[in-house]
């Protein structure tokens, strides 16, 4: 019989980072231990005796890793690429978007084409935001990107499924480092709404969609919000 669904989710700290456990209470007739499955259990941690502990990744087939810090640096200047590979951050995103003028967009996705493929960033997360893809420099950007192999490719202004099933025709087209995912950023009123369906093709493996970003000040700009400080 199956274990009943999780009640929440829980960090528990593995020497330098942290296992994101799911927890069960087993109800009747699994509170006595009858068909309790042989899994790690955390003593100091349980909230009660009848508290199992499952690992995140294991029950939903998904690794997830928690983030405290991923800096955006400007990929047209090559100081700060260098700059990037001894930043206390756990990842990076070498920007190609909005911190680069069309004037050095093609400098820029060289740079940054070379400094991923160059590595030494440690154990940092590396990823490339390309143009969104609607651009002229979309094509091009998400090509080197996908060549380059980060470990994600970050796509500015997903407002469809669609979009999300063309990029992932794309990199199996390319033969693409299976590693690298893709980050869609959620930046408009309209995918805001459509969100659910969006998240939905992270149950496709082709779509290689592994997170969200949420560009708050697209989405306060496209809503007319007032911003306030804090």
């Amino acid at each position: 019989p199956a274990i009943p669904d999780a009640t929440r989710l829980r960090l528990v700290p593995d020497g330098d980072r942290f296992q994101l456990y799911r927890i069960v209470r087993p109800q009747w007739p699994f509170a006595h231990g009858l068909f309790r499955k042989p899994v790690p259990t955390f003593r100091d941690h349980a909230p009660s005796p009848l508290a199992s502990f499952y690992p995140a990744d294991k029950v939903s087939g998904m690794t997830l890793r928690p983030r405290r810090s991923v800096l955006y640096m400007p990929g047209s200047n090559s100081r700060a690429l260098e700059k990037a590979k001894t930043l206390a951050a756990d990842g990076v995103i070498l920007d190609l978007e909005d911190s680069v003028a069309p004037d050095a967009k093609e400098t820029a996705r060289q740079q940054v084409t070379d400094v991923v493929k160059a590595g030494g960033f440690g154990k940092r997360e590396v990823f490339i935001r390309v143009n969104a893809i609607d651009t002229p420099w979309h094509a091009d950007d998400f090509t080197a990107a996908a060549h380059a192999a980060p470990d994600g490719i970050v796509l500015p202004k997903v407002s469809s499924p669609a979009q999300l099933e063309q990029i992932g025709q794309r990199l199996l087209d390319m033969h693409t480092d299976a590693k690298t995912r893709i980050w869609a950023m959620i930046e408009s009123p309209f995918a805001v709404f459509n969100v659910q369906a969006i998240a939905a093709c992270a149950k496709d493996s082709e779509t290689r969609l592994a997170s969200f970003v949420l560009g708050t000040n697209a989405i306060a700009k496209a809503t007319r919000a007032r911003q306030v400080p804090g």
